[in-house]
């Protein structure tokens, strides 16, 4: 694999066994089954060492060796030894990290923030975190604590100020301080978007707002979000 520019011209020879696209400035590759880092005028500055990476993504990228996972800076120094038995990309500041089979949070000096102790945890978003224990999902803040207790069968992250629950098979939508903000009474629903969500409280879709009044009926088969109105 190599790299060509808008006009096809080969910029950067077709050397690597494998390779991704760039960003941040970096691409990696592959060579002799081990992966690095190019820049755009073709330097390896990252040497080929890793078992596997993953792209930068705010200033930081994720690097398998012996099947554990860490960090590495753009220089290629490393950041987060190859510590865990997985780890995700930063976002908000924080990633997630596994170890023991739990789940938890460091920051980008690679120090746990927020300790291993979740069945599982999904990225932080609008400053609070999906988590699951004893098989029921709820949401953590920055510092590790429960803000909404781990109680719903089923959540989804907050978008605009609310989330999606489920409760007794039924949908319906949380605020930030966990109140039922709109009940459960939806077969299904989906985040909202420009102040609407799409919902079905039987065979039909339509649209609620954030107060949960229905201002779309529900009448059709399908409907998706609203984009740019």
């Amino acid at each position: 694999w190599g790299f060509i520019n808008q006009n096809g011209k080969l910029v950067i020879p077709c050397q690597f066994d494998d390779a991704g696209s760039f960003l941040e400035g970096m691409a990696r590759v592959k060579q002799n089954g081990k992966w690095g880092f190019i820049i755009t005028q073709g330097e390896i500055v990252v040497p080929c060492q890793f078992e596997n990476v993953s792209d930068f993504k705010e200033g930081l990228a994720k690097v398998a060796d012996n099947r554990k996972y860490g960090f590495i800076n753009p220089k290629g120094e490393t950041v987060v030894t190859c510590q865990f038995e997985n780890v995700f990309d930063f976002k908000e500041g924080l990633a997630r990290v596994a170890h023991n089979r739990k789940y938890g949070f460091i920051n980008p000096k690679g120090e746990i923030v927020i300790p291993c102790k979740f069945e599982f945890v999904f990225d932080f978003k609008e400053g609070l975190a999906v988590v699951r224990q004893n098989r029921k999902w709820g949401f953590i803040n920055t510092q590790g604590e429960i803000v909404i207790p781990c109680k719903f069968v089923s959540v989804d992250d907050f978008k605009e100020g609310l989330a999606r629950v489920e409760q007794n098979d039924k949908w319906g939508f949380i605020n930030t301080k966990g109140k039922l903000a709109i009940s459960c009474q939806f077969v299904s629903v989906d985040d909202f978007s420009e102040g609407l969500a799409k919902v079905n409280p039987n065979d039909k879709w339509g649209f609620i707002n954030t107060k949960g009044e229905i201002v779309v009926p529900c009448q059709f088969e399908n409907v998706s979000d609203f984009k740019e109105g």
